[in-house]
């Protein structure tokens, strides 16, 4: 994991990218990527551990069925969670660490300079910091609760020795949850500019009609040509594709493992709690079945929480071209102003060529778009397990 996402998804933006090039940052680089190394290898090593006393505790005549269910359901977690691992490790490396921590300070550099440009408020920090914050602290505070509830339940039904082992496999709860936010964050930061800029158009127009009205009405006034401006607006267009271009290559195969775990915790959530509820004579099953349930309902709303900022931030992008049309024909309805006004026009279709042709999209490196759809076939698949579940004895 990059922890110098996490450093960056919870402070403003614009006091840490100051802070990012300062003269002890190439040092911290060096430490961020031994401890991110170092945490995967570790994670390796415990969950072998793990699934070795798993495999011994199944073997065991005392354990009650609904437990060997549990113990069989965490085995397979922790093989899927070991290669999830082994993928993040040899897919990122350390090489490709560093290439996303630069990416990174470039990320939240041209997002200063788009800033500048488009005179982006200042309040809109404290509100972006505040949100963050509010959403982070709620997610922390939901897993950590979990956490606490699940690991409860397991030191009563297979005692402490096998709860201790099987409580670093929460971590892994925890770092999806931090990676979520790191992805969301810039993925709203995008969508915030893209919103100003269509602001920004909005006030155009708006100016366009009301000097063209006067035009109509015998009192005209010269419509200001605005090409300089809409050319930095193409620009930004241009740099903030780019951007969300950075971050399908930075979170792409983080993106894979988020719905690969998903699928996974709902699919197991799903076998858990089935056979939990065809059972469910103690309260205690009853609060098993619910906490299996619990986490799947959280891992679902992560999924919501990304899918619909990336929707919302591609929604966006596309109204600039319709924003754009718009201005053209408020700038074509105006005989007296053509000269004046051919470089505007000129380079509102231009701007309006390169939505239509480049339009950003959020992807898990290739394999599958982030938006609603990735929502609807993990529905699906878990569905389609259902039925067939249910048709067995």
């Amino acid at each position: 994991m990059n922890l110098l996402n996490v450093h960056y998804s919870i402070k403003p933006v614009y006091y840490i990218s100051r802070f990012a090039f300062t003269w002890p940052f190439k040092y911290i680089n060096r430490q961020i990527i031994s401890l991110s190394c170092t945490e995967r290898l570790f994670g390796i090593i415990v969950g072998i551990l793990h699934v070795a006393l798993l495999s011994w505790s199944l073997y065991e005549r005392n354990i009650s069925p609904r437990v060997k269910v549990q113990l069989s359901q965490s085995l397979l977690d922790d093989i899927s969670t070991i290669s999830a691992t082994l993928l993040t490790l040899v897919a990122i490396g350390k090489n490709n660490i560093s290439k996303n921590i630069t990416n990174t300070t470039k990320f939240f550099k041209q997002i200063i300079s788009i800033d500048r440009v488009l005179q982006f408020p200042n309040d809109s920090y404290k509100k972006h910091y505040s949100y963050l914050r509010n959403k982070s602290s709620i997610q922390l505070v939901l897993v950590v609760l979990l956490t606490c509830i699940d690991n409860y339940m397991w030191i009563n039904s297979t005692g402490l020795l096998i709860s201790t082992y099987y409580f670093h496999s929460y971590s892994m709860y925890i770092l999806n949850d931090i990676v979520t936010l790191q992805i969301d964050a810039k993925i709203t930061l995008l969508k915030e500019r893209f919103a100003l800029l269509n602001e920004k158009l909005t006030t155009l127009i708006k100016e366009a009609v009301t000097e063209t009205t006067g035009h109509k009405n015998g009192k005209p006034t010269a419509i200001k040509p605005t090409e300089e401006t809409i050319r930095s607006f193409n620009k930004i267009f241009d740099v903030l594709c780019d951007l969300a271009e950075s971050v399908n290559k930075c979170h792409g195969v983080e993106i894979i493992i988020l719905a690969l775990t998903i699928l996974t915790v709902a699919l197991n959530t799903l076998v858990i709690g089935f056979t939990l509820f065809r059972s469910v004579t103690q309260i205690e099953n009853v609060v098993s079945t619910s906490m299996q349930f619990l986490w799947s309902a959280y891992y679902i709303i992560l999924g919501m929480m990304l899918t619909s900022s990336a929707s919302a931030t591609v929604k966006l992008a596309s109204k600039t071209s319709v924003l754009s049309h718009k201005l053209l024909l408020e700038y074509s309805s105006c005989p007296e102003d053509s000269e004046k006004l051919y470089y505007s026009r000129e380079e509102l279709k231009l701007l309006i060529e390169q939505v239509a042709y480049r339009n950003p999209t959020f992807s898990a490196a290739g394999f599958f778009t982030v938006d609603y759809t990735m929502l609807y076939a993990i529905v699906g698949a878990v569905t389609s397990y259902f039925i067939v579940l249910l048709q067995l004895p």
